[in-house]
């Protein structure tokens, strides 16, 4: 019944597709936060506790919670690889499980959720090694996107 209310809650935004991989890498991380700042650190932890030990309610748990934002982040780095940004040997579900760890830790283990500033630094110290020419994306990052129109800057994103 928990996790049903949860889903209720629970918002998963479209993968964004602005061309720019480390935009739309920054904005897919935006996708894992916002999934989970609908609810506090310690209500997920509780949740996923309460669920953990039973393989049911562990499955539910990862449709309802998991699994919605990391297919949308997947789709991403999918259009990431498609346009030759990532390297090829690159093991797409290794870096999906590395972007979404960091997120479900602090949304679990820590007492607050991942800020904004810090996800982005995430994304940039992950693709200086996963990026096939990263000075190419990081230019791109600072050009001008016929897709990409700038937000205005949250406090809490």
């Amino acid at each position: 019944m928990a996790l049903a209310a949860v889903a209720t809650r629970l918002d998963v935004p479209a993968p964004p597709d602005t061309g720019c991989t480390l935009c739309d890498l920054d904005e897919s991380l935006d996708v894992f936060l916002a999934a989970h700042r609908t609810l506090r650190p310690d209500v997920l932890t509780a949740l996923y506790a309460e669920c953990s030990g039973d393989p049911e309610l562990r499955a539910g748990y990862l449709a309802t919670v998991i699994e919605p934002a990391r297919r949308a982040v997947a789709a991403t780095l999918d259009r990431a690889a498609a346009r030759g940004d990532l390297r090829a040997d690159v093991d797409r579900t290794l870096l999906l499980d590395l972007l979404a760890s960091l997120v479900h830790y602090r949304s679990t283990v820590g007492d607050r959720h991942l800020q904004a500033s810090e996800a982005t630094q995430a994304i940039e110290l992950l693709l200086r090694g996963a990026a096939a020419h990263y000075p190419t994306l990081l230019s791109q990052a600072h050009s001008p996107h016929p897709n990409h129109t700038p937000e205005e800057p949250e406090n809490d994103r």
